[in-house]
């Protein structure tokens, strides 16, 4: 089906490949086949096709599949290739923290931390069905805390499976039970940041209120978020730059002092993974 082919760059979560054909065709790259399928298309005819294959799970190998069409209107698939993406350094999460997977999840979910790239980086993967209602399902990330406090981190970006309310968070939570009171800040894929809390074990959510940013679809987009809990009212805040920060929503009810905060992932699809990377994350008490 190509004259040649060859990996033109790979990172930790693209990989942009170039083939050429005989005659002047299109093309279409079928990706991920074995995970969750994604596809690139080029629609020029042409005999030289450079394409990017993104929004890929960093340190996997990943599969893929080219298919041309030229002036006879055949499309011809070509066999099977893998390329695999660079990983992240693995250096042991961080003094304090751990991770696990809360509630009824598909495929077990993983943290690991690279404590050099932007000063320390947490890929966080992971499945789950959602992080509201009565219920979570979700890979959490979290640090034991007691008072108030103020959390920091920078999402870096969506990988893997992406669903419009594919979800980033910051978070408390009084336990690690899929039920527990909480108050959370979900920063959903489609750039909506909801804000709501569950007062009690296995309650009904309150939705506090939302507010929009710029887009995750955007190349290399990114967004600061930080929860801030004084006394038992929780804040909300997001920033493009980590400097101005522009508050969301704020709520006072009872929760109970002691807890965990910290943030993870829900894909919304409990059959494929979702990789969400944080960066920047700080937590700080008066």
């Amino acid at each position: 089906v190509v004259d040649s082919l060859q990996v033109l760059s790979t990172d930790r979560h693209s990989v942009t490949i170039q083939f050429t054909t005989t005659n002047p065709t299109t093309a279409v790259v079928d990706y991920d086949l074995d995970q969750w399928p994604k596809s690139v298309v080029d629609a020029t005819a042409s005999t030289t096709h450079t394409m990017t294959l993104d929004r890929l799970r960093s340190g996997l190998s990943h599969d893929y599949e080219i298919t041309v069409t030229d002036t006879s209107m055949v499309p011809q698939t070509g066999i099977t290739r893998t390329v695999s993406t660079n990983a992240y350094a693995n250096s042991g999460l961080p003094t304090g923290w751990s991770a696990m997977d809360i509630g009824p999840v598909g495929l077990a979910g993983s943290t690991t931390y690279d404590a050099i790239e932007n000063g320390g980086t947490f890929v966080v993967n992971g499945t789950g069905t959602d992080v509201f209602y009565n219920q979570d399902s979700f890979q959490f990330a979290h640090f034991p805390i007691s008072g108030d406090f103020t959390l920091t981190l920078r999402v870096e970006g969506y990988y893997g499976y992406i669903h419009m309310w594919s979800k980033a968070m910051t978070m408390f939570r009084a336990d690690l039970t899929d039920g527990s009171a909480m108050f959370n800040q979900s920063i959903n894929y489609d750039d909506q940041d909801y804000f709501y809390y569950r007062p009690t074990a296995g309650a009904q959510h309150t939705l506090v209120g939302s507010s929009y940013f710029q887009p995750f679809a955007l190349p290399g987009s990114a967004v600061w978020a930080r929860l801030v809990r004084s006394g038992n009212t929780f804040t909300s805040y997001h920033s493009m730059d980590g400097q101005s920060w522009t508050q969301g929503s704020t709520a006072t009810i009872t929760m109970p002092v002691a807890g965990y905060t910290g943030f993870g992932v829900c894909g919304k699809n409990n059959a494929y993974l979702s990789e969400i990377v944080y960066s920047h994350v700080s937590i700080t008490q008066p």
